[in-house]
């Protein structure tokens, strides 16, 4: 589970590793909302979707869907929480908008340009940090990467490749270890 302030890097990170271990990646903001942020679903079917997504052992997600984040943290056994400062994640998500990078293919076709600055700011300067690792801390049998800046990213990254590409999980206490999300 890749988790986020907007224009942190989540996407790109999730589509990396999910090339790296080869592996589906799943964009929640790719499914939640159609073109012009229209949304896709009422609560009841994202709660419904998300229960579906998380279903099988094996997946990588990233999105911040803060009212179903229970739901995929009760089945992940890792979490990256891209904890970067607000001015940093406003340079990237401006960065995203102005000058797009080629993300999966299976991504809304220009969704993050069609951001305005109001919607960008709000996102950035209002993300409930302090709630997300209150959730992400509170359960110890998870792998918890909390990446500040880029080279912590890809120390997570590297990481991350390390311990999915020899079929083990870190002993952490109250897991099976065979399963990989």
């Amino acid at each position: 589970m890749i988790i986020g302030s907007t224009g942190a890097g989540k996407t790109v990170f999730t589509d990396r590793l999910g090339k790296a271990l080869n592996r589906g990646v799943i964009h929640l903001d790719n499914l939640f909302w159609k073109e012009g942020w229209v949304r896709a679903f009422t609560a009841p079917q994202w709660d419904e979707k998300i229960r579906e997504l998380i279903s099988n052992d094996e997946w990588i997600l990233d999105g911040n869907y803060h009212r179903t984040m229970s739901l995929v943290l009760d089945r992940a056994d890792t979490v990256v929480f891209f904890d970067f400062p607000s001015l940093c994640s406003l340079f990237g998500a401006y960065k995203r908008k102005f000058f797009p990078p080629v993300i999966s293919a299976d991504t809304v076709p220009n969704l993050h340009q069609q951001a305005g600055l109001k919607q960008i700011l709000k996102a950035t300067f209002t993300y409930p940090r302090k709630d997300i690792l209150r959730q992400i801390n509170s359960d110890r049998r998870k792998c918890v990467y909390i990446v500040k800046n880029r080279k912590e990213a890809e120390r997570a990254f590297k990481q991350i490749l390390d311990i999915f590409q020899t079929d083990a999980l870190p002993s952490i206490p109250g897991t099976a270890g065979s399963e990989q999300n």
